[in-house]
């Protein structure tokens, strides 16, 4: 079936899975077929119809894992994606992040577990930890993905906010897989390779995805011809935007945490 509302198009359900449209808006509950109901049939409690709201919420969840994994699987499917998108954009920015910040903890856990300090202190607090560094690598993605939008507005490749953001979102699908799998490594112990992961999960984010999105863009516009020069230039801003957020805010919150290791 097709939704007619984003033209998603779908083996079955209610709802669209990219969207949340009703497919069937006629749809109601089947009736007895009777007039008059018998004895029995009054007796017998009908099943209560299915909450809309938690329906549709199951297809965008279920709509949502799938587009994420075609990304993975294919990454440039993530450029045709339009601005009925931009909420799973907005969604797969947060995830990217909030995987990030929760594979921080759990690597400096680890460490000041092998400090010995957690058998007087315990853990590291998670929410006191996990909140700052949420924000603060969120303040880098987000400066990273305004350079891009910034040049992409000086290009003129004609997206609106919307269709970005669900690009850019499409485009961390592979990077927030990579992120997971980073986390779980730290679940299991393996600290060095973990840290690797997030690192080169986090250096591709900001190093080489804004080029070859802007680079992507302009050979499909007027900017072909410069389109190497723009790249470059996205990739410049992005790197410098990124050092200044990461040394005026993550680098001080990083030195007050390393300081819990010194006593």
């Amino acid at each position: 079936m097709i939704c007619t509302n984003c033209n998603h198009e779908q083996e079955s359900g209610r709802f669209c899975g990219n969207c949340g449209f009703d497919l069937n808006p006629g749809e109601t509950s089947p009736s007895t077929g009777s007039s008059q109901p018998t004895a029995s049939a009054t007796a017998t409690v009908a099943p209560s119809a299915p909450n809309e709201n938690v329906e549709r919420a199951k297809a965008l969840s279920k709509g949502y894992l799938q587009e994420v994994m075609g990304f993975v699987k294919q990454p440039n499917q993530a450029f045709s994606a339009t601005e009925v998108g931009f909420l799973k954009g907005v969604v797969s920015l947060a995830v990217y992040v909030v995987l990030f910040a929760i594979t921080l903890y759990v690597i400096f856990n680890h460490l000041y577990g092998a400090t010995g300090a957690d058998s007087i202190t315990g853990s590291l607090p998670f929410f006191s930890m996990v909140a700052p560094l949420t924000g603060n690598f969120f303040l880098v993605i987000a400066g990273s993905a305004l350079c891009l939008f910034v040049i992409q507005l000086i290009t003129q490749v004609g997206h609106s906010f919307k269709t970005f953001i669900a690009r850019y979102g499409g485009i961390l699908a592979p990077f927030m897989m990579l992120n997971a799998i980073s986390l779980v490594a730290g679940f299991g112990g393996f600290i060095i390779f973990s840290l690797i992961l997030l690192m080169l999960s986090l250096s591709i984010v900001i190093n080489l995805l804004p080029p070859i999105y802007v680079y992507h863009h302009c050979q499909r516009s007027n900017k072909a011809d410069q389109s190497i020069y723009w790249a470059i230039l996205a990739a410049g801003a992005s790197i410098l935007v990124s050092y200044i957020i990461i040394v005026t805010r993550l680098m001080v919150f990083i030195d007050e945490l390393t300081s819990m290791f010194m006593w």
